[in-house]
């Protein structure tokens, strides 16, 4: 049988992040003056469109932290089991507060050795002490500095005495006047009848002012997105997320559109019809199109584009990466929810105009944010935070509103500094 050729067989053109530049047009507006906030779902923004990838070694509790408090998002890997996956979700929400509405507390009853272990846990240095939720004492790292009997009952250690308190509704600053004055650095919050409703620290205070850009929930608590996977556990593991207090799920596999992939975000949907929930990873119309009516409420673009991903490359599958984004971004414009793409900062120089060309015609704006797919490693080096492709001690590149430019060392390895200072 002879073969029919065709003219459409390859396709149309496609357009990769270095096909792409913006032209330079007269500007008065100063990079101090760029606003880069954005829109991971209709429910949740960003300060900085930057998010941090869900790979094992890439985000962990320091990296969520980090980008969290920075005004990004980290995505926790899935490369764990659940109850560990959810330990460092809660590590995230622990990890400062405006007001801790729901303080861990001991009894009396309970051992030293409990106290301690709580503190280790949750790295926190206090814990309010409460009998049938109401609170008759606190016990923290003080208290327990030269104690080597940790078989004793909190009861014979905590401080009950002349216990200081404050009305539930306590702002911010009041709580600053109250601990100042007293010289402690936990405030418990009580009602008129003695019962805990909150806790607030001297800590969480001070981090408020020192990262005004932190990105938080309603309570107070830094944002943290988790990811599922997408192996046979992904939908008991999406749900236990949720109830560990993750903000937004991340349903990810190499081929978003794949039967599996739909049906954990469809039967996560189902289960959780309120969760904010990213799906992906999409290349075309189609498939974005496909995660949406599944129930996504962002769906994230890239096959193969990422610096460490391998799919193009092995199986020869994937879309170039400007395409992609466009035709996913015309298929969530339709849909109203906002697009995400992953992108490589060995790319980063034509990657941040490459996306927003893509998406500015079907976009409201400022809603299509690059995801770092790249092997990050975390190093704290004169109190900023520092994202590198390998550990190397070398140049960085320097993120701001405006602009990003990339620096190679001498083995062309690209690394990243947040512009902002941070503490791990």
């Amino acid at each position: 049988m002879e073969a029919v050729m065709r003219a459409d067989k390859f396709g149309r053109k496609g357009l990769t992040f270095s096909d792409v530049l913006l032209v330079p047009a007269y500007s008065e507006v100063l990079p101090g003056q760029v606003d880069v906030t954005t829109r991971l779902t209709k429910n949740i923004s960003l300060n900085i469109p930057v998010i941090s990838a869900g790979m094992d070694t890439v985000t962990e509790t320091a990296m969520a932290v980090a980008m969290a408090r920075e005004g990004g998002l980290g995505v926790i890997h899935s490369n764990m089991s659940i109850g560990e996956e959810c330990r460092e979700v809660q590590l995230v929400k622990r990890s400062e507060h405006g007001v801790v509405v729901d303080p861990v507390c001991l009894s009396p009853d309970d051992m030293l050795s409990d106290a301690d272990d709580l503190m280790n846990k949750y790295h926190i240095s206090g814990v309010p002490i409460t009998e049938d939720g109401k609170l008759v004492g606190i016990i923290t790292i003080r208290d327990m500095r030269f104690e080597t009997n940790l078989s004793k009952p909190i009861s014979e250690v905590m401080t009950s005495e002349g216990l200081v308190t404050a009305p539930e509704h306590t702002s911010l600053r009041d709580a600053k006047k109250i601990l100042q004055a007293h010289r402690i650095e936990k405030l418990p919050l009580v009602d008129s009848k003695g019962y805990l409703k909150g806790l607030i620290t001297i800590g969480d205070i001070e981090k408020t002012k020192k990262y005004p850009n932190a990105v938080k929930d309603k309570e107070g608590r830094l944002l943290v997105g988790a990811s599922t996977g997408s192996s046979d556990d992904a939908e008991e593991r999406g749900r236990a997320l949720l109830k560990a207090g993750a903000d937004v799920l991340f349903v990810e596999a190499l081929h978003g559109g794949a039967k599996r992939t739909l049906e954990i975000v469809r039967n996560l949907r189902k289960s959780a019809p309120d969760a904010e929930i990213v799906a992906g990873n999409a290349a075309t119309y189609d498939a974005a199109k496909a995660l949406i009516e599944a129930g996504a409420s962002d769906v994230k673009v890239g096959v193969g584009p990422g610096s460490v991903g391998t799919t193009s490359v092995i199986a020869g599958v994937g879309v170039p990466q400007v395409t992609a984004i466009y035709d996913c971004a015309r298929s969530c414009e339709e849909a109203g929810i906002p697009v995400t793409c992953d992108y490589s900062p060995l790319d980063t120089c034509c990657s941040i105009p490459a996306s927003c060309f893509a998406d500015a015609e079907a976009l409201w704006g400022k809603q299509c944010f690059v995801v770092p797919e790249y092997a990050f490693a975390v190093k704290v080096k004169n109190t900023s935070l520092h994202l590198s492709h390998e550990h190397t001690e070398y140049g960085w590149m320097e993120y701001t509103c405006a602009h990003a430019m990339v620096k190679y060392d001498s083995n062309r390895t690209a690394l990243w500094e947040l512009n902002r200072r941070t503490e791990l």
